[in-house]
């Protein structure tokens, strides 16, 4: 697997960030919220992952977590092991297929799996085989919810879930096309590890405006990538969710209940 580094945020977090988290949260106390986890690109166990579960286990919050089909038969039973502590807590669920892309020739340069350069059936065998290979590992506990790679894929796509009877599809939010009227948009609206602006307190002021406004949507989607973890941004996660939980009238929603 590929390493990845830590966003600046993480590298060099301001003095007082846990401090503006605090006040971030004390200004939507008293809102009436509902907050979801998604974490993505699961598959392979490594220590960052469990650092990352054991918060959750610890603080008995539900996480979504977005497995890639191929990347689960390497190492399954040990992925297993290491998610047994949280058992229900978890929602299982397709992130693709291999987590591959194929639009390089696309003048936008927007990655994605399931986009206009392939073919219907294309699309359509790799998401029937990625769930086939789901239910194999993980029988009976994956959710009908779909997280594309990169957060896009194409209407064609939408089109193709839809008939396979997923009944819900996690993107970023305002992300287009639309999804099919039957089919759910349980969207992310905070990125906590993969931020790209140059500098930590940009990061971070950015990272909490999308956190106070995602709140007062009344819906607050925040999405987590474990290999994007240090020490700081582990520190940073363990103060939001004990934050999270002792607001009042904001409410940590297991994903599969919000799947209607």
């Amino acid at each position: 697997m590929t390493a990845y580094a830590p966003c600046e945020l993480w590298l060099r977090p301001p003095a007082d960030t846990l401090e503006r988290l605090e006040r971030t949260l004390e200004r939507a106390s008293g809102r009436q919220a509902t907050i979801f986890f998604r974490a993505d690109d699961i598959g392979l166990p490594g220590r960052q992952l469990a650092r990352m579960t054991d918060l959750f286990v610890r603080h008995d919050v539900p996480l979504a977590l977005a497995v890639v089909p191929t990347w689960l038969p390497l190492r399954h039973t040990e992925l297993k092991g290491m998610l047994a502590p949280g058992g229900a807590l978890w929602c299982l669920h397709q992130h693709g297929f291999r987590h591959v892309n194929h639009e390089q020739g696309n003048p936008s340069g927007k990655k994605s799996e399931f986009g206009p350069a392939r073919s219907a059936e294309a699309k359509q065998r790799d998401i029937s085989r990625g769930r086939d290979i789901l239910e194999s590992y993980l029988a009976g506990r994956i959710s009908p919810l779909f997280t594309p790679p990169w957060n896009r894929c194409d209407g064609e796509a939408l089109d193709i879930l839809a008939e396979l009877c997923f009944r819900a599809v996690s993107r970023s939010a305002g992300a287009q096309p639309a999804s099919p009227p039957k089919m759910m948009e349980l969207a992310v609206n905070v990125d906590l590890h993969t931020r790209k602006e140059p500098t930590a307190q940009a990061a971070l002021d950015a990272l909490l405006n999308e956190l106070e406004q995602s709140l007062a949507t009344g819906l607050c989607g925040i999405m987590l990538h474990h290999q994007r973890t240090n020490r700081a941004a582990l520190e940073f996660l363990d103060c939001l969710l004990v934050a999270l939980k002792r607001a009042a009238g904001l409410r940590l929603a297991h994903p599969t209940d919000l799947i209607r």
